[in-house]
Parts: structure tokens; C-alpha cells; sequence
């Protein structure tokens, strides 16, 4: 136990020598200081963890600076009957090295405003500078002395209150980011707002269990940000640089995986081996960055869950039968939620960590050689800040605090969507990629760091020393390539690659078209004889999602992402589930209503992975496949144009549940007839049940193609247009129902556009046609 005693002891005293006495934070202290804190009463537990965890006040509770009035934890345990906050040592350890680390911060961020000039002190009842406003609560306050001298020159304790001396004013803009990053969120607030986020928690996490999806994603994101890294260094002219990078592209997970493994130890161990900072974890700090899962995404059931199993041990071992019941019974409840969390959970805190940190590292090396030996450290900070800020973009994760939106606002927001980071880092690097080329190479306007009217943005760089060795500086342009078009175009790059890799191992064949790259073919045909398409797990599956079909695709794409329990209880009021069938039948007693809408409640807890099982089959999708996230392509990337067309003439479908049994009966007894298999088709109108009618409709159209039955709907002015769009094999396909269209509508055109649409019928009629290839004709056949 010494060893580890002397090793608590030197943090401490190395926290107080090197941190908090230069600060004068302190200015007495205990020799053999170690920080006591108490259970709080049981209806205050939240606010004494808000107090410590929590944002407000910047500086902490600062407990560690003021009197101690119970001299060891041993007398607050026996004589005043406390329990202490914790009964691990080096829990109370953490808590206290938090508090203070909450302190030196506020200190440093005070010191920093003044020097800046964007802080100062103003006293009380003096007039603030034009423009400028107070800094919030305590961390803008400053209180005079706690005595005062009475008339006879005695020090008399002022007895109620404290004098204010005054307050720290500062520009709006600056007060404002602050007031922001203090304010307090949803979280803790409201009772409904904690019981829907742990909902959704549950429920996201449910879904995205059991798949390897984000894993492989992040993967992927880790082989593009390194090729990105290499069109960077080569556009700088690091081409040594530039061929070493690109010898680890094929093999960027496991390199970053070693690699920020590495970073991470060296990060954590910095207070644990009480050394100065090293250039590794500098640069993340100076970066603003930080890794870790949100614990707004995660309820910690897993902890929890360990933490009542240690209860629950040393409660038999003690032989205190109410310590081990209650740990038995919070064990219950977080059992289901610490299974389901447990594999999110090394995902988010083991692979993503590491491989976000490796690429920045990758940035920062790449971007500090440009700054010179001695660089600026505001410089560094925003020359670093913005590359944490595209790691984020890129790997999710997101640094909330480097955004400095008000709390009710973040809160709102990861509450709206299933993966708020996740997605506005998609936008952000995605969609800010033109914009930001654009500024890079001065087309646009100046931006913060100067450019425009054709030339690039500038940054201050050391350029050496003067004759008293003082550092010199000057302004030099940036690269011409902006970090998110880099980023874009390996993106686009490396799954085009994959994509065709991909194709040629499934079907031995490379692609053709542009489309092959992105959803490669899989040599099968689906129940309509159409090639199968898959795609790829990552960026470019949201980026086809979201552009395919603007404004509207997008859209659609904005509520795939909502929170589950926002599209849960949606769904149920409004009926309706996303494919317009109805949740429960209005015309049905009460208590089946009430069934019907806890059964759609329970299937929507189905996991992800489990229903692309079931999407597999007609593709010829494996299991592994499946899991990591190859699904069959969106429609809308295997549709044509004259399909898409016809598509979108549909109107909105809202069905009874009875309607979309039998829609989904036709659908089988389709598919039973093209492959001839009479107990599928017997099984189809048997589960369907359709009637006589429905059977020898469904016959019919079965001899249809998925075009032609989409076509005859259509208006004489609708089919003209589609036949238009078609391919000349789809126009082999609808000649003739365009041609009887034309025979039984025409004549009910009115007169005025009679005219006008014979001719566009005569002009779509000179449309190439494909013709029909002959049958092969079998060796030794006369002709």
C-alpha cells in the first residue's frame, strides 16, 4: 500500500506546487492535505453531483480552498455520523483533482480575458464601457473583504452578506460564449426531458446492436482521412511525407489503432506521472479537443451495474443483508441495459477514441511543420482547433463545449436526433467542403484569416530570431488545398475503389458505369429480373440519401435520423408508420387498440442487424455482409429515370393494416407465378387473403413488368413524358401501353393542347427503340 500512497501523495503536492500556489489559489494549506467530501443528503444528491460535474460555476465548488471544520475522515465518520462520498480512495482522489483542475481553469480563462483585453474590471456602481456587459455569476464577480473596520478601529466581521467590489465587464461576443458554455441544459431540469433521453438511449442502442456497422465505418473514415492526409502533403510539397503516408492507406486502422492507443496513455498518465506536458498531449489541449462518449448518448448502465456487483460483494463479506439486497436489486434492473450498452460501449470508448486521436495527430504533425520552431501559440490554437474541429466532422464524437451553444439548444438537439454529432459533422465537413475551397483559393470573400481577390488565407509563422534571440514573426499564404476538399475527394475516391473491388470479387467483372463504383453489382437478379446493387457502409450511402433527389431527399433523410422515441410516438398519433399503414384500426375496441400499438411499440426495439437479415435474401447477402453494414442499394440508386419519374407521380399511400396484408399477398403470389412455384402461390393468397378477383388480377399483372404496371396510371401528358425518359429497352416496354394510351385518351385532351401534345406523341414516337435479341439458336440447328 506505501507505493501507492506515495503516489497520491505526489499528485497532490504536485497539483498544490505546480498549479495551485503559482495561481495563488491557495496560500496556506495542510502539509498532508487530503480532500474530504460528504454524502450529501439523499433528496440533494443531484445538486451535489451537478455542483462537481456540472458547469456552473466555472470555477467549481472550490471546496478545497476554504476552512476545514471536521479535521480527519475519521471523526466525520464516528462522531458526526457522515459517509463519504465515495469509499474508494481513489475515487475521492479523481473528485478532488477534478475540482481543482475546474479551478485553474476558470483562473487561467480570467487571466487570459485580461490579458487580451477582453476583460475588465469595472467597480461597483461605475459605469461599463460602451458595448460591453457583465460576465456571468461568480466567475465575473469579485467580492471585497469579509471585515471591516469599525469606528473604534476594531476588525468587525460584516454580519450578514458580502460587500461586492465589483465585476468583470466584457465585449457582448465574449460574454456571450461564456454565458453559453455556463448555461444550463434540459438535463437534471425536467423529469419528462431525463425519461425521454434515457428512452431513446435504450432504444438507439438497441437498434444498433448486435452490428459491426460503426465499427467499420469509422474504419473506413480512417483510411480516407489518411489519403486526404497524403493529396495535403503532397499539395505542400512533403512528398516524402506524402509516399510514407500512402504506404500505411491499406492498413490506416490498425496503424491508428497502435497509434492512438499510444496518445491515449500519454494523455491520461499526464497528472498520474505528475510530468510537465509533452508535445503530444499539447497539442490536443491547445486543439481544444477531447475524446470520449457523450453522456448524454449512454445511461452508464454498464458502471452502474458493476458498481452494485462491488456493493454486493462487500456486502456479504461484511454481512449486511440490506447492503446486498439493494445491490441485488439495482443489479435487476441494469442487467437488459448493461448487456445491450456493453458492445456500443467498446466501440465508442475503445476503437473511436483511438483512431480520432491518431488522425489528428496525423494534422498536427503536418500542420505544426509550417508554424515554424517557436510558433505563436494563439496561432497554433487556431491552426489546431480548426483541424480538431475536422476530425470531429469526420469521426462523430462531437466537442460540443468547442461550439459553445447554449445548454437548452444542445440539449434540444441531441434530443430531436438519433446521432446529432454524428450528422451535423457529416454537414459540416461535407457540405462545407465547396464553400471552404472556394475562400482557400480567394474566389470569396476574406476570411478569418485574411485571402480573398485570388489569393489564400494567410497565418502567422515564426520566422526566426532577432539579435536578443527574441522570436520573429510574419504572415505567409495557406495551402491552396482546404482540409474538407481534401477530405471530400479521398472520400469519394477510396469508396469508389472499395466499391470496385468489391464488384470484381463478387462478379469477377470491373465496373462500367459511374454508378458501379458507388453500388456495385452482385451478379444476382432480384424478383423482377432487375441486377442487384449494394451499398457500402459509410459517407457516401447519407451523401446519395441526401442529394438524389433535393430538396425533398433531403427531407426524408432529416427524419431517418430523428430519435427513435420522437418517430415512435409520432407514428402513433398520427397513425401511420413510415410506409403509410396504419399502427392500429380506429374502428376496433379500445383494449385492441391498445395491443395493437404495443405490439408496433415492441417491434420497433428490433435490431437494426436483424432486419437487414431479412433483407439479404434477395440480393445474396451473406450474414457478414449484413452485419458490417453492406445492405441492398436505396431504390433511388437503381431506379431509372423514367422510373423515378413514375415514382414520384405516386401519391402519398395511407392503407388499413388488412390493405397492406393483401398488398403484400399480391406481391407474393407475383413472384410465386414468375418462378412457377405453386405452394408459394397457394401460401401467398392464403396469408394475403385475396379474393377471387384479387387472384385473377394479380395474375395478370404478373405477366407485367414493376415499368409497365407504374406506366398505365399514368396521364396521356404523364406517360409522354416518361416514355421520354425512358432507355430504349424501356421504350421496348411501354411502345404499346403508350400507344393504346394515346387511342383511349386523346380524345378527351382538351383542344387547346391538342396540338401541342400530338406533336410531342409524334416526336417521342422517333425515339430509338431497342429491338429484340433473337433466341439462341442451338449448335447443328438447320436454319
Amino acid at each position: 500500500m506505501r507505493p501507492i500512497a506515495t503516489l497520491y501523495r505526489n499528485l497532490l503536492d504536485n497539483k498544490r506546487d505546480r498549479e495551485l500556489l503559482p495561481r495563488n489559489l491557495i496560500r496556506s494549506y495542510l502539509e498532508n492535505y487530503w480532500g474530504h467530501e460528504w454524502q450529501p443528503k439523499s433528496s440533494n444528491i443531484q445538486g451535489a453531483l451537478r455542483k462537481l460535474f456540472g458547469k456552473r460555476p466555472l470555477q467549481g465548488p472550490e471546496s478545497y480552498r476554504k476552512r476545514r471544520s471536521i479535521p480527519t475522515m475519521r471523526e466525520g465518520i464516528q462522531e458526526f455520523g457522515l459517509e463519504p462520498a465515495s469509499w474508494n480512495p481513489t475515487t475521492q482522489l479523481l473528485r478532488k483533482l477534478l475540482e481543482m483542475d475546474k479551478s485553474i481553469t476558470a483562473h487561467d480563462i480570467r487571466r487570459e480575458l485580461k490579458e487580451r483585453g477582453e476583460a475588465k474590471f469595472i467597480a461597483a456602481g461605475k459605469k461599463a464601457p460602451e458595448g460591453w456587459t457583465r460576465y456571468p455569476e461568480s466567475f465575473g464577480t469579485v467580492y471585497g473583504p469579509q471585515t471591516i473596520t469599525s469606528p473604534q478601529g476594531e476588525e468587525v466581521r460584516i454580519p450578514f452578506g458580502r460587500l461586492v467590489a465589483g465585476y468583470y465587464y466584457g465585449p457582448r461576443e465574449s460574454v456571450r460564449l461564456l454565458e453559453n458554455h455556463l448555461s444550463p441544459g434540459l438535463r437534471g431540469k425536467s423529469a419528462f426531458f431525463d425519461l425521454y433521453r434515457v428512452a431513446g438511449n435504450f432504444l438507439t442502442q438497441l437498434q444498433l446492436g448486435l452490428s459491426a456497422f460503426h465499427m467499420v465505418v469509422t474504419g473506413m473514415e480512417s483510411v480516407v482521412s489518411k489519403q486526404a492526409l497524403v493529396a495535403e502533403q503532397v499539395v505542400r510539397g512533403q512528398f516524402g511525407a506524402a509516399l510514407k503516408t500512402q504506404a500505411t492507406v491499406p492498413i490506416a486502422p490498425l496503424v491508428d489503432l497502435a497509434s492512438g492507443h499510444k496518445a491515449m496513455r500519454a494523455f491520461y498518465a499526464h497528472d498520474a506521472n505528475a510530468a510537465v506536458i509533452d508535445d503530444l498531449v499539447s497539442q490536443i489541449v491547445q486543439a481544444g479537443g477531447g475524446f470520449g462518449w457523450d453522456l448524454f448518448e449512454h445511461t452508464g448502465s454498464a458502471e452502474r451495474f458493476m458498481a452494485a456487483l462491488r456493493s454486493t460483494r462487500g456486502g456479504l463479506r461484511l454481512g449486511e443483508p440490506r447492503q446486498v439486497a439493494k445491490g441485488l436489486g439495482i443489479m435487476a434492473l441494469r442487467a437488459l441495459p448493461a448487456a445491450i450498452e456493453l458492445p456500443t460501449k467498446a466501440i465508442m470508448e475503445g476503437w473511436v477514441p483511438r483512431l480520432k486521436i491518431a488522425a489528428f495527430l496525423d494534422l498536427a504533425r503536418m500542420e505544426l511543420q509550417t508554424l515554424g520552431p517557436a510558433p505563436d501559440l494563439e496561432e497554433v490554437r487556431r491552426v489546431l482547433g480548426g483541424a480538431w474541429d475536422s476530425i470531429d466532422n469526420r469521426f462523430g464524437q462531437l466537442r460540443y463545449d468547442n461550439l459553445f451553444w447554449h445548454g437548452v439548444l444542445k440539449d434540444l438537439g441531441m434530443g430531436s436526433l438519433r446521432a446529432l454529432g454524428w450528422h451535423l459533422g457529416t454537414l459540416r465537413e461535407m457540405w462545407g467542403a465547396g464553400p471552404s475551397q472556394l475562400r482557400q483559393v480567394g474566389l470569396t470573400g476574406a476570411s478569418a484569416g485574411g485571402g480573398g481577390r485570388g489569393k489564400p488565407p494567410m497565418r502567422l509563422v515564426n520566422t526566426g530570431t532577432d539579435t536578443q534571440g527574441e522570436p520573429q514573426y510574419g504572415y505567409q499564404p495557406e495551402s491552396r488545398l482546404h482540409r474538407k476538399m481534401a477530405w471530400f475527394a479521398a472520400m469519394v475516391f477510396i469508396y469508389g475503389l472499395v466499391g470496385a473491388i468489391y464488384m470484381y470479387l463478387r462478379t469477377g467483372k470491373r465496373p462500367e458505369t459511374l454508378l458501379d463504383y458507388f453500388f456495385p453489382l452482385t451478379g444476382e437478379t432480384d424478383k423482377n429480373g432487375k441486377p442487384v446493387r449494394v451499398s457500402l457502409p459509410g459517407y457516401f450511402k447519407e451523401l446519395w440519401a441526401i442529394t438524389h433527389g433535393f430538396p425533398g431527399s433531403a427531407i426524408t433523410s432529416v427524419k431517418h435520423w430523428a430519435n427513435p422515441v420522437l418517430t415512435l410516438v409520432t407514428d402513433l398519433v398520427t397513425n401511420e408508420d413510415f410506409f403509410g399503414t396504419e399502427v392500429r384500426t380506429p374502428d376496433d375496441p379500445l383494449l385492441d387498440q391498445v395491443g395493437d400499438a404495443f405490439t408496433y411499440a415492441a417491434k420497433q426495439y428490433q435490431p437494426f442487424s436483424l432486419r437487414s437479415f431479412q433483407q439479404r435474401a434477395p440480393g445474396g447477402l451473406s450474414k457478414t455482409e449484413s452485419l458490417i453494414g453492406i445492405l441492398p442499394a436505396p431504390a433511388s440508386a437503381t431506379r431509372t429515370a423514367a422510373e423515378t419519374y413514375l415514382h414520384g407521380l405516386q401519391p402519398p399511400t395511407h392503407r388499413t393494416k388488412e390493405q397492406a396484408v393483401q398488398a403484400q399477398g399480391r406481391r407474393d403470389l407475383r413472384t410465386a407465378r414468375r418462378a412457377s412455384d405453386a405452394d408459394a402461390a397457394r401460401t401467398a393468397i392464403e396469408q394475403g387473403h385475396l379474393s377471387s378477383r384479387s387472384v385473377l388480377l394479380t395474375a395478370k399483372s404478373s405477366k407485367e413488368s414493376p415499368l409497365v404496371r407504374s406506366f398505365l396510371p399514368a396521364t396521356l401528358a404523364q406517360g409522354i413524358k416518361a416514355y421520354e425518359l425512358a432507355t430504349p429497352e424501356e421504350r421496348r416496354e411501354l411502345q404499346l401501353p403508350m400507344v393504346q394510351k394515346w387511342h383511349r385518351l386523346f380524345k378527351d385532351t382538351p383542344p387547346d393542347q391538342k396540338a401541342a401534345l400530338a406533336a410531342r406523341f409524334k416526336d417521342a414516337m422517333t425515339l430509338p427503340v431497342a429491338t429484340r435479341r433473337p433466341a439462341p439458336v442451338a449448335a447443328g440447328t438447320a436454319r
